[in-house]
């Protein structure tokens, strides 16, 4: 059999037995979004956690109707729009309970 042959056949048997697809990322409807200019404010907001590493500023978020947050970085940011949906790629944050 020829290289050819053999490529075709791996690709063939590829598509017949199905590749695993990823999981698709948690979308939700963005309501709007936010820039925190200093770590200090990003701390006052519900989505703050202990654990954050200390964040590049400006910190850029996607806020959902929902309540939920999602940090971005600056080129994600602009592609925000109201009423659609986004899926978070860093994941999306929880508001604490105040």
């Amino acid at each position: 059999m020829t290289l050819k042959a053999l490529t075709l056949g791996a690709f063939a048997l590829s598509c017949a037995l199905g590749t695993p697809r990823p999981a698709p990322k948690p979308q939700r409807i963005v309501a709007g979004t936010g820039i925190f200019q200093s770590v200090y404010a990003w701390q006052r907001t519900p989505w703050w956690r202990v654990s954050d590493i200390a964040p590049k500023v400006p910190i850029y978020v996607i806020v959902s109707t929902d309540g939920w947050a999602c940090r971005v970085d600056a080129a994600d940011w602009v592609l925000a729009v109201p009423n659609e949906l986004y899926a978070c790629e860093s994941g999306w944050i929880n508001p604490r309970r105040r």
